[in-house]
């Protein structure tokens, strides 16, 4: 017991003792001086002004990165991550020796509106006036496909699964034929109807809008084909070009089938077996060249293993 108080005793001691220092120390500081309070608060107005920059940003931007003002906030695939802070690398591949010919950094994680961009970047990197894209349904937008094929692109494009309302089976959209004869749609219950007007969307797209009021009222179908009082069917004013794009994504699906094998490879080769998953620079220029050197890097094995495989010396094949 004794032993135990001597104990108790000590560490007392030793507390005060702390206390005791620490209260000498606290009355030696110096308190600060009109500099360093100019100099604090100078520094806390600067916060300010920035915080409201950015607030008066996000007015007109729905995202903002500090780190890198160039990068977004993106889903990405591996690693286990759902949401990363990223760019998303366009590319242009040539199906036969599966080199790089061009790439574009984008800052959406949507390919939708880059169809026509890399199109035409490749045309003039390959100097040629034609040649046929296969592109996935990432790409598929209404606009960028009829602009590429009235630049002589021939497409072959994956749909993408129709959003909207859901209707009843046997009354979607696709189950209304057009009849471009005589430019009218005839419904499942072989009801023709016809062009009314146009009209534009809010996204800016315009459409055609067909219908049949007197049909739709007297139809004995009405209650299972439409929520409203009457069937409307829009079509896009390109939507001929789409058909055929479509046609032909359709008949050609084992050549379709390879653009995984073609536009992929760089990726996979890049990312899985060299392991560069992460840029490390920052903003769009910086992001452009460390790309740039990559695919340089890829396109000089990709020669030279090729050049391997044809009993060629890569050293005098560049020359």
């Amino acid at each position: 017991m004794e032993q135990d108080l001597t104990r108790i005793d000590k560490q007392i001691s030793e507390y005060m003792n702390a206390l005791e220092q620490g209260d000498t120390e606290e009355e030696n500081d110096k308190a600060p001086d009109t500099g360093a309070i100019k100099a604090a608060l100078e520094k806390l107005r600067q916060r300010k002004v920035k915080v409201e920059e950015l607030c008066a940003q996000l007015a007109t931007e729905s995202e903002i990165s500090t780190v890198d003002p160039d990068s977004r906030l993106m889903r990405s695939g591996g690693d286990a991550r759902t949401l990363d802070v990223c760019y998303n690398v366009q590319t242009t591949v040539d199906d036969k020796h599966h080199m790089i010919v061009d790439f574009d950094i984008a800052d959406s994680a949507s390919d939708r509106g880059n169809l026509l961009n890399m199109t035409e970047r490749a045309k003039e990197v390959l100097e040629v006036g034609t040649f046929t894209c296969l592109a996935d349904k990432g790409y598929y937008d209404g606009a960028d496909i009829a602009a590429c094929e009235r630049n002589g692109i021939t497409l072959m494009v994956a749909k993408q699964k129709p959003g909207g309302a859901k209707m009843n089976k046997g009354f979607t959209h696709r189950d209304f034929t057009y009849d471009r004869e005589n430019d009218c749609y005839i419904c499942p219950c072989q009801n023709q109807m016809y062009y009314k007007c146009n009209k534009q969307h809010s996204d800016g797209r315009e459409y055609r809008i067909y219908a049949n009021y007197t049909a739709c009222g007297q139809c004995p179908k009405k209650s299972v084909c439409m929520k409203s009082q009457y069937r409307h069917i829009y079509r896009l004013l390109y939507q001929d070009t789409l058909d055929i794009v479509d046609e032909r994504t359709r008949k050609n699906k084992s050549l379709y089938q390879k653009r995984q094998t073609i536009v992929e490879h760089p990726f996979g080769t890049i990312k899985a077996v060299w392991g560069y998953k992460q840029f490390l620079c920052r903003t769009k220029p910086k992001i452009a060249a460390e790309t740039a050197l990559a695919c340089l890097a890829y396109n000089l094995r990709r020669f030279i293993t090729i050049s391997r495989e044809n009993g060629m010396n890569p050293a005098e094949a560049l020359t």
